[in-house]
């Protein structure tokens, strides 16, 4: 078990977020600006129920104060399907068992109070470790299982606003011009950043839905870009995204809030 397997640690790390670092989609709206203070501020954070224990009924999160109940969910670009319909996730595997290592020798229990965060090597190939149609598929899963408890959520809190907060641990991603089939560290290649924030592929999956409001946090993806004058450009930690609002099509609008 790692730390970020306590949801209360995914929101702990989303609230040291710079508040530059958040962008709504497609534009700021008051409501998702209110969603965002709501869990960002701690004495407002404070009027939110915990409900993420096993016994307890979901969502993992619900406020009647602010309106909103809210799941919390992780993605990332390692996991996929086999050819025998079974879930296989390297990288899951190589942290817990380096944990039951670390448990074996006894180093947790010398430091009963230490927060473990993983950071493993499955010695795989670049595109077998993660990649893109990983990343794409496993979010597609992921939000599709959620969106079948939503009228569980419902049930136990009927006049609340649907939140999915998705922890994303993949990394960034490059759009290139045509496909390199060796690709070598200090090689210069065409390439622009993935928008992951307006990629259909992903909009598509919770768009026309019962959720009302997805905030996208993704704090493993880093990206240098700049403008045509220069200037660096900001991607964003945090996207908060009003489905109800939202198009695929539609231009996005940074807002430091």
């Amino acid at each position: 078990m790692d730390i970020f397997d306590n949801e209360i640690e995914i929101i702990q790390m989303f609230q040291d977020v710079a508040p530059s670092s958040v962008m709504f989609a497609p534009t700021p709206t008051p409501e998702g600006e209110a969603l965002y203070c709501s869990i960002n501020d701690e004495e407002e954070w404070a009027l939110w129920c915990n409900s993420s224990g096993k016994a307890d009924p979901p969502p993992d999160f619900y406020s009647d104060t602010h309106g909103f109940m809210m799941d919390v969910m992780r993605v990332d670009d390692h996991g996929y399907i086999s050819p025998k319909g079974k879930t296989v996730n390297p990288t899951r595997k190589r942290e817990s068992e380096v944990a039951r290592e670390l448990r074996d020798k006894g180093i947790l229990d010398a430091f009963p109070n230490a927060k473990l965060v993983m950071t493993v090597d499955t010695q795989l190939p670049t595109h077998e470790d993660h990649n893109y149609d990983y990343h794409r598929d496993n979010f597609v899963r992921t939000v599709e299982s959620h969106k079948k408890k939503i009228p569980n959520y419902k049930a136990n809190h009927p006049n609340l606003k649907t939140v999915f907060f998705i922890f994303d641990e993949s990394s960034q991603y490059m759009q290139v011009t045509h496909k390199i089939n060796t690709p070598r560290v200090g090689n210069s290649i065409m390439a622009k950043p993935h928008f992951w924030w307006n990629d259909s592929d992903f909009l598509s999956v919770f768009m026309d839905s019962e959720i009302d409001f997805i905030i996208w946090f993704t704090p493993y993806k880093h990206c240098e870009m700049y403008d045509q004058e220069g200037n660096l450009a900001v991607m964003p930690t945090v996207t908060i995204i009003d489905t109800k609002q939202s198009q695929a099509n539609q231009q996005i609008h940074i807002s430091a809030f």
